[in-house]
């Protein structure tokens, strides 16, 4: 791995950590599509399956889609999620769809 000196030669103005962490974020978000089907898929076998119900909140979250987010996070709470979880990702996908001051 470059020292730092060396990035700072060639002109980087980013530190290892940072260019580290971006790399990671963008193996993740190549990733989300195929989390998104397995998810999916467990969810034909299973439409009860909180754990997966939750997941895909989270991933529907993350991809910015408010409207998938608010779905699958009020049927995981429905399914049994606390409301310590549910409330803040489910403002969440509110304000992702626009809809942050109307319950």
């Amino acid at each position: 791995m470059p020292s730092l000196t060396v990035l700072g030669s060639l002109g980087c103005s980013e530190s290892v950590e940072s260019l580290v962490a971006k790399r990671r974020s963008r193996a993740r978000q190549r990733r989300l599509p195929h989390r998104q089907i397995q998810l999916k898929s467990a969810l034909q076998k299973d439409l009860n399956n909180v754990r997966a119900r939750w997941l895909l909140g989270e991933l529907s979250l993350a991809i910015e889609d408010g409207a998938g987010a608010e779905k699958e996070v009020r049927r995981a709470g429905e399914l049994g999620v606390g409301n310590d979880a549910v409330i803040p990702a489910l403002a969440q996908a509110l304000l992702l769809q626009g809809r942050g001051t109307r319950y």
